[in-house]
């Protein structure tokens, strides 16, 4: 039985890789370098964040600058360009409101940073609704590493098999299968060629997550 909801945010809650891209890539040309989308047509590859993003951008763009420097740099560069950029994908505030009505318990689990979180939460006036959230600096291994979704389900006190994750990338239905959850996975343009066949349901919008649908997992 489903007693909690855990919600990736980056791609899932609002649209940020291209935002994530666009800070990426002014980052490096700060560096002189000439920025080289991947096969998603971005800078970063999507569900992967922490140390080993930045140590697969560095390698490729051969920046041997300190790793913190490089995440202060990029962050400025990022939230500047997300101020007034902030916009809930379809389905996300209702479907937040209907496992409240429902007493269902929510997280957040996701490799980005709180202040950047209470930005985007604060500004989607959905804050209220996170019984728990799992930021980038509680963890030591990103995702597929299934250890924020583990947190998260330690700190509900909810057992993982009655957790269910909503994903949109491969890394992070890795993630959540490896934690022994539930995992309903919405592809977005980004992540739509990723292999997502881990996840127990593919849906094109939390509009089409209902009630009856997570009774059926």
């Amino acid at each position: 039985m489903i007693k909690a909801v855990i919600f990736d945010l980056d791609g899932t809650i609002i649209e940020t890789e291209s935002i994530t891209s666009k800070s990426y890539e002014e980052m490096v040309k700060s560096y002189g370098k000439i920025p080289i989308p991947n096969e998603h047509g971005l800078i970063q590859t999507p569900g992967l964040r922490g140390d080993d993003a930045w140590k697969l951008l560095k390698e490729k763009y051969g920046i041997e600058e300190d790793t913190e420097v490089l995440r202060t740099k990029r962050r400025k560069i990022y939230i500047d360009m997300l101020k007034g950029n902030i916009e809930p994908l379809p389905g996300v505030v209702s479907f937040v409101k209907l496992l409240k009505k429902k007493g269902v318990k929510i997280a957040l689990a996701t490799g980005s940073a709180p202040h950047v979180i209470d930005l985007i939460l604060s500004e989607l006036q959905i804050q209220e609704y996170f019984d728990v959230i799992v930021n980038g600096k509680e963890v030591k291994r990103g995702k597929p590493d299934p250890e924020c979704y583990t947190k998260a389900s330690e700190k509900l006190g909810i057992e993982p098999q009655n957790c269910l994750v909503v994903e949109d990338a491969q890394f992070g239905t890795m993630a959540a299968k490896a934690a022994g959850m539930k995992v309903i996975t919405i592809p977005t343009a980004n992540t739509k060629k990723q292999d997502l066949s881990m996840a127990d349901l593919i849906v094109p919008s939390m509009e089409d997550i209902t009630w009856e649908t997570i009774h059926s997992l």
